[in-house]
């Protein structure tokens, strides 16, 4: 509760702050003392970066969706452990998903839920999911294992790969670059000698901007 409401203070602050600039105009005389902290925040409040909000229980979920809505902001549920017990709620506010790191233990209350089967719940509701390792919790290079467990876990291997590059890229705002194989969008390709989520397929090539970076010497 804390946090909640030292946040919906810095975001009116924020607001004031930003209304003052805007009523200033040009006019240096008239423009609020610059303050850094607040500066920070005009992007969220203009829906131009999204904010983040790491929750893992169900009630924190519900407490950043209400601060998101009043202040009609863009909002990323980080890590959402609990979402697949308010799963109806989250596909009605709209906002996406990042899920995990489900490869971790338990070492907190509020992960005591962890489940492998929530992005699967949580998409199949209409939601926008995205698969987090939590880099350093578990390392970058077992995503495509979260996906691959994701998908058994009802998922399913479509949509577990949606999660680690589409529905990722577009939770992240770079959807018009990454995330799919498409005319005009950057050409970084990796290519597996086998299906990418099962965990004894091996890379055979990657491709960065159309070039090819590095290739295996197997057979």
């Amino acid at each position: 509760m804390d946090i909640a409401s030292k946040l919906r203070e810095m975001l009116n602050k924020a607001r004031e702050y930003m209304q003052k600039k805007e009523l200033a105009g040009d006019d240096l005389t008239k423009r609020p003392a610059y303050d850094p902290k607040l500066e920070a925040l005009i992007p969220v409040l203009k829906k131009e970066i999204p904010l983040k909000a790491h929750a893992h229980r169900a009630d924190d979920i519900f407490t950043a969706i209400r601060i998101a809505d009043e202040f009609g902001l863009g909002l990323t549920l980080d890590h959402c452990t609990e979402g697949h017990l308010i799963v109806d709620a989250i596909a009605e506010s709209g906002y996406p998903a990042i899920v995990g790191p489900s490869l971790a233990s338990r070492s907190k209350d509020e992960v005591s839920l962890s489940d492998f089967k929530t992005p699967g719940i949580l998409q199949k509701s209409g939601v926008t999911v995205a698969l987090t390792t939590d880099h350093p919790v578990s390392r970058i290079q077992y995503l495509p294992l979260c996906a691959g467990l994701a998908a058994k876990e009802g998922m399913g291997a479509w949509g577990a790969l949606r999660a680690i590059t589409i529905d990722a890229a577009r939770i992240c705002r770079v959807d018009h670059r990454l995330g799919s194989l498409k005319v005009g969008k950057d050409a970084d390709v990796v290519l597996y000698r086998g299906d990418p989520l099962e965990i004894a397929s091996s890379v055979c090539m990657t491709i960065i901007n159309g070039e090819i970076v590095w290739q295996s010497t197997e057979v």
